[in-house]
């Protein structure tokens, strides 16, 4: 499990670093009204307006305490930023080697399961998944 873990603990870290945001929803959706509860400043987008509340704050929060819990240690907003992108991908990580664990069990294969892993670490979708803030990328990992 830990090898595993760490092979895609460091795949997801480079994504969470290099990854470009590939989605608009995720700029205007997340980022900026999460932006908007941590410093008070950005774009609340009509969405999240209490004038028509279509959208809920409770998927930002949790991603909005890690943020602050790096705003709070290191005073810089890209910090956070990163923290951010890179909780979300070593959660996918750990999912990821969860799921690889569970292969092995079921199939009791080992060969299958060194498949699996080398093909989730190079995974480009993966790369540009893991870290993106958004429910649909979440719900994958």
């Amino acid at each position: 499990f830990l090898p595993c873990l760490a092979v895609l603990a460091l795949a997801r870290a480079l994504a969470a670093t290099y990854a470009h945001i590939t989605d608009c929803d995720e700029s205007y959706n997340y980022w900026e009204p999460m932006h908007y509860l941590l410093f008070g400043e950005g774009f609340q987008t009509w969405e999240y307006s209490p004038v028509y509340a279509i959208r809920s704050y409770a998927y930002l929060l949790p991603h909005g305490a890690v943020a602050n819990l790096a705003y709070i240690f290191t005073n810089d907003k890209l910090i956070a930023f990163f923290a951010t992108r890179a909780a979300l991908a070593l959660f996918c990580a750990y999912s990821e080697a969860v799921f690889i664990q569970g292969i092995n069990v079921a199939f009791r294969s080992r060969l299958v399961s060194i498949a699996t892993l080398i093909i989730l670490a190079a995974s480009t979708d993966m790369f540009i998944s893991a870290p993106a803030f958004l429910p649909s990328a979440a719900a994958m990992c």
